[in-house]
């Protein structure tokens, strides 16, 4: 089980520099400026994707939510966007006029982190069936 966690952890934090570096990169290269910093959302994303990754490996190991590992993982994805609007809001969320090109740049951390973490939890979900 380490050697899993410290896969989820690397692959994550390889995402998360990458990911971040290419993303501002791209937005410099194309001189667009977004009146928020891109850093604190692929921070917030690539936690919180780690937590929940490495709290269903853990959960795995339990008997009882073996079965209902599939159905805590649905509430894992409203309780992100809870703690997002809430750490987020006052820097982000406020803005006045979210522009179209914000909010996809705003997106991108989001599904980024989403697929990696869809992919680790399908994993687990698997293992489960067997």
């Amino acid at each position: 089980m380490i050697k899993t966690l410290l896969t989820y952890l690397i692959v994550f934090i390889a995402v998360l520099l990458t990911a971040n570096y290419l993303h501002q990169y791209i937005l410099d290269i194309n001189a667009l400026q977004l009146r928020f910093n891109l850093r604190p959302l692929y921070l917030f994303f690539a936690s919180f994707s780690i937590l929940i990754c490495v709290v269903f490996r853990v959960l795995l190991t339990v008997e009882k939510t073996k079965d209902q590992l599939g159905f805590i993982y649905l509430s894992t994805l409203v309780i992100k966007i809870f703690f997002f609007v809430l750490l987020f809001k006052t820097s982000i969320l406020d803005l006045p006029d979210l522009s179209k090109k914000e909010s996809f740049n705003l997106l991108i951390p989001i599904f980024v982190f989403l697929l990696v973490e869809v992919y680790f939890i399908a994993k687990i979900l698997n293992y489960t069936k067997r």
